[in-house]
């Protein structure tokens, strides 16, 4: 009689390794992962090879030898917001905390504020009951208010009276008691001295096997869903150094999860700007694409805890970000960013994505320096019947490097 039980139930947990691929069956987090387990089952790999030993029979042959263990499995998260109000204090979230160890940091320190009296204009206030480093991103105001409409902005070091406090200005002089609320920040480390990754441990739970993975690590990292209408995604791929089947652990687990609702790409705005200048300029872009660039280096030598496993530690090399987006064409005679390309040294630009303006379920996206990258010079395509052409930018480490946060050529805010 068959024992298979239903293939679309499942989970899968994890916890933070103290050390590369420690031997430990505990588990203390749930992901709350799209799509069907047993595709991150089937990504994992034991192999078995030929030995190619001398036969004395036609058909004759031995057993092939078991090679080291790995694989890979993709994990697809929803693009949620915070979850909850991000107006005062917050907690890490679930999704916050994935992505903080796939990309190297998270910080949840922010507190939200409002707007203090008297505001002097578009990009110098101060903000009253708030905690925001420098280099903190976060939203101002509501959707359509026409001052911070609720979009991402990115706090500056404001210690000089009268100093801009955002990098880049909001549609006009903001209200006192405007809300300002604040994001969990997502971003990797800029100094070489920080490459050391923390790596993870897994477990695949299915409604028949389960398995635990050790020495996991991030290879790849996508954001889908960045067109308007759509709903944003994760995927990011996980590289496995060891696994085992198991069977003392619960199923269905008990370790709690959250699954809040993802954010839709809608009234949201795309700024660009020269870095330093806070002027707000928004800009009308279609088929928006965020690659982050993620080379974490395996390192395989003896020394493993366990057998059938090579790779004993990793070291993270880059984590570097790069746009994509299509604008409608201009009138002829004005090309805006073919003439910026063609210039000796392009003048720096910096960019600020809003996907939403939805307390709680917002995401944004800041990359403080903006370079041309190795690509053709932009001329003009077709896009849907209109006249239209691809902009390109590489994000490289930003001018202010007091902290990480400040330098990280990307910061991604969930609020």
């Amino acid at each position: 009689m068959s024992t298979a039980n239903p293939s679309h139930a499942g989970a899968l947990l994890y916890a933070d390794e103290a050390s590369f691929g420690e031997v430990s069956t505990t588990f203390d987090e749930r992901l709350p992962v799209l799509g069907n387990i047993n595709d991150l089952a089937a990504g994992l790999e034991q192999t078995s090879q030929d030995v190619g030993r001398t036969i004395q029979y036609m058909n004759d042959g031995t057993p092939s030898v078991r090679m080291t263990q790995g694989g890979q499995f993709t994990v697809k998260l929803a693009g949620s917001g915070h979850g909850s109000t991000c107006a005062g204090a917050l907690s890490a979230s679930v999704l916050g905390t994935f992505l903080g160890r796939v990309v190297g940091n998270l910080s949840a320190s922010s507190v939200g504020g409002t707007i203090a009296a008297s505001p002097t204009d578009a990009d110098t206030f101060a903000i009253s009951a708030a905690t925001l480093a420098d280099g903190a991103v976060g939203r101002i105001g509501s959707i359509n208010d026409g001052r911070g409409n609720g979009q991402f902005y990115r706090f500056i070091d404001a210690s000089t009276p009268g100093d801009p406090i955002v990098a880049n200005a909001l549609a006009s002089t903001p209200n006192a008691g405007d809300v300002v609320y604040a994001a969990e920040l997502v971003y990797p480390n800029e100094s070489p001295a920080n490459a050391a990754i923390t790596t993870m441990r897994f477990q695949i739970q299915t409604s028949n096997q389960r398995y635990n993975c050790y020495g996991c690590y991030p290879t790849a990292i996508r954001l889908t869903g960045t067109n308007p209408g759509e709903y944003l995604q994760w995927e990011i791929d996980m590289a496995v150094s060891a696994w085992v089947p198991e069977s003392i652990a619960n199923f269905p687990t008990s370790v709690a999860t959250e699954t809040f609702e993802p954010v839709v790409n809608a009234g949201g705005s795309l700024h660009i700007s020269d870095v330093g200048v806070t002027t707000l300029s928004h800009y009308e872009a279609h088929d928006f694409d965020l690659t982050i660039n993620l080379h974490n280096v395996p390192l395989r030598g003896p020394g493993a805890p366990r057998s059938y496993q090579s790779i004993v530690g990793v070291r993270r090399a880059m984590c570097q970000a790069s746009v994509k987006f299509t604008l409608s064409r201009e009138a002829a005679g004005t090309d805006v960013w073919g003439d910026w390309w063609n210039t000796s040294v392009p003048t720096a630009q910096q960019m600020m994505v809003s996907f939403a303006a939805i307390d709680g379920r917002s995401m944004g996206v800041y990359l403080p320096k903006l370079i041309r990258q190795p690509m053709n010079r932009p001329t003009q395509r077709d896009r849907e019947g209109l006249n239209a052409y691809d902009v390109e930018f590489l994000a490289v480490t930003g001018d202010t490097r007091t902290t990480e946060l400040e330098a990280a050529n990307f910061v991604i805010a969930l609020s």
